[in-house]
């Protein structure tokens, strides 16, 4: 089973906050709680809430790539196997599909984020919210 939380931008700071959502009036929070674990006991240090950036939120995937968590959000670049059975570069940006998958688009085509059957040397190279060149968006 795979683990299910989320990220977003502080709306305080900028910076990223990881843990679970949680909406009250139309405001979006992520809480994260510090744990510290002894061997029969589970200590509480605390529960923190951040309200976040609702258009940087994004879920994470359960895909891990030289241990760096996959979220909705992510820019990736990979090789892709074309029709032709030659490998080349692709990079897209992780989304939500219908039907409960995760897919890599750069909006002309997609290929599928859960199974990746024709990809590889996978590597997360930034997200939509930071680096949005990448993608040739704003400041690219």
């Amino acid at each position: 089973m795979r683990e299910i939380k989320f990220r977003g931008k502080r709306k305080d700071n900028g910076e990223w906050v990881y843990g679970s959502l949680y909406k009250f009036n139309g405001i979006y929070y992520i809480i994260k709680k510090n744990i510290a674990i002894c061997p029969l006991v589970l200590l509480w240090k605390g529960i923190h809430i951040y309200e976040i950036i609702p258009e940087t939120l994004g879920q994470y995937t359960g895909l891990k790539y030289e241990n760096k968590e996959m979220f909705e959000g992510d820019i990736v670049k990979c090789l892709k196997e074309n029709p032709y059975r030659e490998w080349e570069e692709f990079i897209g940006v992780v989304k939500w599909h219908v039907g409960g998958y995760w897919k890599i688009t750069n909006d002309e085509e997609w290929v599928d984020a859960v199974i990746f059957i024709d990809l590889k040397d996978v590597e997360i190279i930034g997200n939509i919210y930071d680096n949005p060149e990448l993608i040739g968006g704003k400041d690219g």
